[in-house]
C-alpha cells in the first residue's frame, strides 16, 4: 500500500463523509505503473442523503465540480446522482498538492449493493483490497458479506482444483465481465496487473471467507487449493449468491454451463449501468475533464 501525501484526516474534515474508502493504483501498487507515475487517488464518499451533501459541498467546494452542474445546482446533480449506478463523481481535484478523484454515493444504496449485488459498482471494488478511511458497523457488515459472495461465485467458476492467484484473479475480474469499459478505456492485463502486486492483501482480505469454508475447500500445499465440486456442494454456494445474481440463473449441474450463466448474469448486471455511468460522466465532468480523463483511459489501455 503506498502512504497517501495528504493529511487524512483534512480530507475527512473537508468533505464529511460517513463512509470513506480509497482504491485504485493511486493507493495500491499495480504492475505495468512506473514508480515515478502519480495517478489520481480515487475515493468513494458514502452519505445519508446525497442531496444535502452536494448542497454542502457546492458551498465549501465549488470549484470541484464542472460548469454545468456549479450553473444547475444541487438538484440537478442529485438528479444525476439517482441515474446510472446511483453514483456522482469529481474527478481532477487538486487536494494538498495531489490530483483526486471521489465518487458520492447514498449509504444506503452502499450497502444494498454490498449485500445484493445490484449493480456491481461498488462491491466489486471492496472485493479487492482498499483503504477505509471512515465507515459504520452496517457497512462493515455489508463488506464482510460481499467478500464471502464473491468467494463463493469464484468458486463456482473455478475448477476441482486451483491455485491461489488464480482465485484473487477470477474475484478480480468478476465485474469486468460486463464493463463496456474494458473494450477501450481500460488496460487488457488490468486484472492480472491488480493481483500480482497486491497477493498479500488478497491473503489477508480472504483469508477468515477461506477458513469458514474449510468443509468446502482444502488446501494441498502453498499457494494450492482443492475444492468439492459435487452437485450437492454447487447448489450450496448457488443458495448462497447475491439475491441479484441468483435471481438471473438458473441452476444446472452442468459445471460449464454453470459458469456460463453465471457470467451471463453478472455482464447483465454491470452493462447497463456501466454504460449510463460513462455517459453521465460526460455531465458531472463536463466537458474538458471529461474529455482528459476518458484520453487518460485509452492511454492506459495501450499499455503493454
Amino acid at each position: 500500500m503506498k502512504t497517501l501525501s495528504f493529511n487524512q484526516a483534512e480530507l475527512l474534515d473537508t468533505y464529511n463523509p460517513n463512509f470513506a474508502m480509497a482504491y485504485g493504483s493511486g493507493v495500491f501498487e499495480q504492475e505495468g505503473y512506473d514508480k515515478e507515475e502519480k495517478p489520481m487517488v480515487d475515493f468513494i464518499f458514502g452519505t445519508h442523503s446525497t442531496q444535502e451533501w452536494h448542497k454542502n459541498n457546492l458551498q465549501n467546494n465549488k470549484n470541484d465540480y464542472s460548469l454545468i452542474s456549479k450553473v444547475f445546482g444541487s438538484k440537478f446533480i442529485n438528479y444525476l446522482q439517482k441515474t446510472g449506478a446511483k453514483i456522482y463523481y469529481n474527478p481532477y481535484v487538486q487536494f494538498q498538492g495531489s490530483t483526486i478523484k471521489y465518487w458520492i454515493m447514498s449509504m444506503d444504496d452502499i450497502v444494498q449493493d454490498l449485500q445484493e449485488w445490484k449493480t456491481l459498482y461498488v462491491a466489486w471494488r471492496l472485493q479487492k483490497p482498499v483503504k477505509i478511511l471512515s465507515t459504520t458497523p452496517e457497512v462493515q457488515q455489508a463488506i464482510e458479506m460481499n467478500l464471502e459472495h464473491a468467494l463463493n461465485t469464484a468458486l463456482l467458476l473455478l475448477p476441482e482444483n486451483f491455485t491461489q492467484e488464480e482465485l484473487y484473479m477470477t474475484i478480480t475480474g468478476l465485474s469486468y465481465t460486463g464493463d463496456s469499459r474494458m473494450k477501450y478505456w481500460e488496460n487488457p492485463k488490468k486484472v492480472e496487473n491488480i493481483v500480482k502486486k497486491n497477493q498479500e492483501g488478497f491473503i489477508e482480505l480472504y483469508k477468515n471467507s477461506i477458513k469458514d469454508k474449510g468443509n468446502i475447500i482444502t488446501s494441498l500445499n502453498t499457494g494450492n487449493y482443492q475444492q468439492d465440486k459435487t452437485q450437492k456442494t454447487s447448489e450450496l454456494l448457488y443458495q448462497k449468491l447475491p439475491i441479484n445474481l441468483k435471481n438471473k440463473i438458473e441452476f444446472t449441474s452442468n459445471q460449464e454451463q454453470l459458469s456460463q450463466r453465471i457470467k451471463a448474469a453478472i455482464t447483465s448486471i454491470v452493462n447497463a449501468p456501466s454504460k449510463e455511468q460513462t455517459i453521465k460522466g460526460f455531465f458531472t465532468a463536463w466537458p474538458i475533464k471529461s474529455f482528459k480523463y476518458s484520453v487518460e483511459k485509452i492511454k492506459k489501455a495501450r499499455k503493454k
